[in-house]
């Protein structure tokens, strides 16, 4: 497990997160949601090891971050970032076989292949694979970055142990269909036993395939738990200050959020917000 216990990050005499515990389980997904500036991209930085707590600890399989070796905690747990800045003129393929080199032997170069072209076909851009990664569009470049970032931790560890992905607002530059899909793998690999801990601004994505949801709020944490107990009008108008209706999911069992705008209540009772 990846226990994120009672941590405090500071930057600059600034706190960003204040007494935070989250778990990442082997298993499941685990979203963080919050308003802009709530601390979520700086708790995920922290479970990767970015930021280093000033109070608390992180803690993978019951030992610190701290105390792992760089190629083992590399073999277990890779990290998409917000944002992955690669300007050199780097073939596709080769972007993905950057995942493989915490596992480079010798003798395994054709396996590194053979996962690096299933990675590629499993988000749907293995079409790209001799193109140069500069020439994409943005939402192709994030494709191949969790490419990348499966590719990592596309085998157990050697000795075996759990494995962990860790997404940072994954599905910003995607399209609608890529959205799900994406979504999908990291439903797939925590149904295989990995650990998902995933940064979401949409809440009806994050009902739809998170197992477990942590809301952000001013760098603490205001409710975690199951989408339905957490994704509630009460927590969400707190935490978002915007009135929503929540019901049914027609077509799964999960939550459904509809936010309603001061011009939408305006409309259902029957008069315009213009003047």
């Amino acid at each position: 497990m990846l226990n994120i216990r009672d941590i405090t990050i500071a930057i600059e005499n600034t706190t960003l997160l204040r007494g935070v515990s989250a778990a990442v389980r082997p298993g499941a997904v685990t979203a963080v949601v919050g308003p802009n500036g709530a601390g979520k991209s700086t708790l995920l930085r922290a479970a990767s090891g970015e930021h280093t707590p000033v109070g608390g600890t992180v803690e993978l399989e019951g030992t610190p971050l701290r105390c792992w070796r760089a190629q083992d905690l590399a073999q277990r747990r890779a990290v998409l970032p917000q944002q992955s800045s690669l300007s050199f003129p780097f073939a596709v393929l080769d972007v993905v076989l950057m995942g493989r080199m915490p596992h480079a032997r010798g003798d395994a170069e054709a396996r590194d292949g053979q996962i690096a072209w299933a990675a590629l076909e499993a988000v749907q851009v293995a079409h790209l694979a001799e193109r140069l990664y500069p020439t994409l569009s943005g939402g192709e470049q994030q494709r191949v970055h969790m490419a990348r970032a499966m590719a990592q931790i596309w085998e157990p560890p050697p000795g075996g142990g759990d494995r962990y992905l860790l997404l940072d607002e994954p599905t910003a530059s995607l399209d609608l269909a890529h959205q799900h899909r994406l979504l999908e793998l990291a439903r797939e690999l925590a149904q295989e036993g990995t650990g998902v801990l995933i940064v979401l601004h949409d809440l009806n994505l994050t009902a739809q395939y998170a197992d477990e949801v942590v809301l952000l709020h001013h760098g603490t944490v205001r409710a975690a738990g199951p989408p339905a107990h957490v994704l509630t009008p009460p927590l969400i108008e707190a935490t978002f200050e915007i009135p929503v209706v929540v019901t049914q999911h027609p077509c799964a069992a999960c939550p459904l959020i509809v936010t309603r705008s001061p011009a939408s209540i305006a409309a259902v009772n029957g008069r315009s917000s213009l003047p």
